[in-house]
């Protein structure tokens, strides 16, 4: 998620009252951007940046599909080939096969809001915003300076930043300084990635921390802002039993510790469906961990 740059900010480089709220220039030379929310941004959304090879001589090829744009300044999108007004453009074929999971439009504007922001360990007050005012068509909040809804000009125009509270980890958490924590069981997440990108793959998603012989609660209804109504079934755990009553999951682990997953698939009366996983790591000392 890219959301409200500072727009109307006294930029050093721009004379006074230029907007200059701006997502990103993106670019590489073979670079893919797909499922992202950009929201509340006057330009660049996204501003295309390309690359340059040895020769300096433009060589950016950008796969860009299934992001989601919301109150965007000025701006124009066109699928590729782009047409080219005044020449005899030709169409040509794709710079390189996309290998990403493509959906579409509607499937990909569900799935984006459902997995934007910071989400862990969970999702902050701010990106909760964005993502509703995005589902809703909305602004919160306008620019002190330019009246714009969405395209704030001051972090106090949304009422300051967050105050985020600080947690910390017992000094056994990782006890012999590797980055890992000591209940990780060593995998690695597939051939070719070591143990801490598994580890750090783990914590990106979803995830849960639970003692042995105990259970734990799970708010389903995280996983699927972007849907509405959403009905939720669950399956799978080999080191414990999963339950579900509405849109509370209940993992309830075994004697034995270690790392395991269950499966929650997202339903809603449009036809979609989508399913997510929700790690669980089972170690002693768990149910103290924030």
């Amino acid at each position: 998620m890219i959301s409200e740059p500072l727009n109307v900010a006294g930029h050093k480089n721009y004379p006074a009252g230029t907007a200059h709220g701006y997502a990103a220039t993106i670019g590489g030379d073979v670079g893919s951007f797909h499922h992202n929310l950009i929201s509340h941004a006057e330009g660049r959304s996204w501003s295309m940046g390309g690359g340059v090879d040895d020769n300096s001589t433009f060589a950016g090829r950008l796969d860009i599909r299934n992001n989601v744009v919301y109150n965007f300044g000025p701006s124009s999108y066109c699928p590729f080939p782009c047409p080219v007004t005044g020449t005899n453009a030709t169409p040509e074929p794709s710079f390189f096969p996309s290998y990403i999971e493509e959906h579409t439009s509607t499937e990909a504007y569900k799935r984006v809001l459902s997995d934007s922001g910071a989400s862990q360990p969970v999702v902050d007050d701010h990106d909760k915003r964005i993502i509703q005012e995005t589902l809703n068509g909305t602004a919160t909040y306008k620019g002190s300076k330019t009246g714009k809804p969405g395209l704030i000009d001051n972090e106090a125009d949304v009422g300051g930043l967050e105050d985020f509270p600080t947690t910390t980890r017992p000094t056994n958490w990782d006890a012999n300084d590797d980055g890992i924590a000591d209940w990780w069981d060593g995998s690695t997440g597939g051939d070719g990635y070591t143990a801490i990108e598994g580890y750090i793959n783990f914590l990106a998603d979803p995830h849960v921390f639970v003692a042995p012989g105990a259970s734990i609660e799970y708010d389903l209804a995280s996983l699927a802002g972007g849907f509405s109504n959403p009905a939720f079934k669950v399956s799978g755990g080999e080191l414990g039993s999963v339950s579900v009553v509405g849109t509370v999951a209940t993992y309830a682990a075994g004697d034995k510790a270690g790392i395991d997953h269950f499966n929650v698939t997202i339903s809603d009366d449009k036809g979609s469906t989508w399913e997510r996983s929700v790690g669980v790591a089972i170690f002693e000392g768990a149910d103290s961990v924030e």
